[in-house]
């Protein structure tokens, strides 16, 4: 039984893993926004994210902000694929 959660774990893991690199393959700023919200619907999570608020902050005009929200995204992208 413990060897099923540990493969379920690695998978879940790989899983956000993969859906990650899909975001963090984006380099220019402006195409950011398009590819978390891509990813999101492909997903079925933009409901989350829409009531979480989370393209609501203003990071999301600041091109300083690139890598905070890419670990955003992470973080959620965590909390939500179970």
């Amino acid at each position: 039984m413990n060897t099923k959660k540990s493969n379920n774990k690695q998978k879940r893991d790989l899983f956000i893993q993969n859906a990650f690199e899909d975001v963090n393959k984006v380099k220019d700023f402006s195409k950011l926004y398009t590819r978390v919200f891509c990813v999101f619907a492909k997903l079925g999570l933009y409901l989350d994210a829409k009531q979480e608020n989370f393209f609501g902050n203003e990071n999301w005009g600041n091109s300083e902000c690139m890598d905070d929200l890419k670990l955003s995204t992470k973080d959620f992208l965590t909390r939500y694929i179970k």
